[in-house]
C-alpha cells in the first residue's frame, strides 16, 4: 500500500492595515469608565463560583494548608497546646507540611526536628511538633483545588472558540466545591466605541472580583494575526475596515485596565498565524510580558 501523508494546511491570519494605537485612542474622546445606570456590562462576564471559607478533613477537623506546596494536615493530627492556637493563626505565620520538611532534610543530607510553623524563618513553637495521625495510602485521589481565575479575551468578530470551551470543561470538574472563576471578555479596539466598551467591561470585572484572592490566574487570548508582520488584529472600525497593531501595543492596551489581577498570570496566545517566527512580533511579545 502506498504510504501517504496527511498534513494540515498552513494556518495563517489575514491582512490588516497597521496603525498606531494612538490613532484610535484619543484621551479627550474616551469617556469616563465609571459604570452608570444606563451602562450594561458585557453579558459574557460570568460571576465567580462560590467556594467554601474553610476546608474540612474527613473527621471534621480544619486543615492546615502548606505554604510551600498544596498538601494539607488535619489540625486534629497535630498536638498543639491551646496556648499557641491564637499565635499560629496570625497572618505572618507560615506552615510547612511534614512532606516539605522531609524534602528539605533530604536535600541538606541532614535530620532535623519538625517544627511546622515559622515566623521570619524561625520556629514559633518552643519544641518540635508531634503528629498523632498516621500516613495511609488512599484508595482514591483527592484534589486540593486552589482558587483559580481563568480569563478569555477574544476578538469580537470571532464567534467560535471550542479550544477554550474544552479547557474550561476539562478544568471545572477539578473544583467540585467551587473556587474556579471563568470570565470571557470580547474586545474590538478598532474604534473608540469598542475601546470604551472594553474599559467598562474591565472595570466591571474588577468590581466583581473585589475581595477575591486567587492563587492562580490563567489568561487566554484568541485573535487573528497579519499574514506578513504577525501584528495582532485590533478589530474593525465603524466603517468595517479592519486594523492591526504591533504585538506589544496590543497587549499593553489589553493589560492596562486589569494590571492588578494579571500580575504573574500564565498566558496562552491562540493566534491563527505565527507570532514567534517574526522577530519584531516576538520581541514585542517578550517586552510586553516583562513589564
Amino acid at each position: 500500500m502506498t504510504k501517504t501523508e496527511q498534513t494540515a494546511k498552513k494556518s495563517t491570519g489575514g491582512t490588516a492595515t497597521r496603525v498606531p494605537i494612538a490613532s484610535v485612542i484619543d484621551d479627550d474622546d474616551i469617556c469616563d469608565t465609571t459604570l452608570g445606570s444606563e451602562d450594561t456590562p458585557s453579558n459574557t462576564i460570568c460571576s465567580p463560583t462560590p467556594r467554601p471559607s474553610k476546608v474540612k478533613s474527613h473527621d471534621g477537623g480544619d486543615l492546615y494548608v502548606c505554604d510551600t506546596c498544596p498538601c494539607v494536615i488535619c489540625v486534629r493530627c497535630l498536638e498543639i497546646l491551646a496556648q499557641y492556637q491564637d499565635t499560629l493563626a496570625a497572618d505572618d505565620i507560615l506552615f510547612q507540611c511534614i512532606n516539605c520538611h522531609f524534602m528539605v532534610d533530604r536535600h541538606a543530607s541532614a535530620v532535623s526536628p519538625y517544627f511546622g510553623f515559622f515566623r521570619d524563618g524561625k520556629p514559633v513553637l518552643p519544641s518540635f511538633l508531634k503528629i498523632s495521625g498516621c500516613f495511609e495510602g488512599l484508595t482514591r485521589t483527592q484534589i486540593l483545588s486552589l482558587p483559580t481565575l481563568f480569563i478569555h479575551f477574544q476578538l469580537e468578530s470571532m464567534t467560535v472558540s471550542p479550544h477554550v470551551s474544552t479547557i474550561r470543561n476539562t478544568l471545572s470538574p477539578f473544583f467540585p466545591a467551587g473556587g474556579f472563576t471563568y470570565v470571557e471578555i470580547p474586545f474590538n479596539f478598532g474604534s473608540k466605541r469598542g475601546i470604551r466598551k472594553y474599559q467598562k467591561d474591565a472595570k466591571h470585572l474588577l468590581l466583581l472580583l473585589k475581595g477575591e484572592e486567587f492563587m492562580h490566574v490563567v489568561v487566554a487570548i484568541t485573535n487573528h494575526t497579519n499574514n506578513h508582520s504577525s501584528d495582532l488584529f485590533l478589530g474593525a472600525d465603524t466603517q468595517g475596515e479592519v486594523f492591526a497593531v504591533s504585538v506589544d501595543e496590543f497587549l499593553d492596551t489589553l493589560w492596562s485596565p486589569l494590571e492588578m489581577i494579571l500580575a504573574g498570570a500564565v498566558l496562552y496566545l491562540f493566534a491563527c498565524g505565527s507570532v514567534v517566527r517574526q522577530t519584531e512580533s516576538h520581541q514585542g511579545l517578550l517586552q510586553s510580558l516583562s513589564r
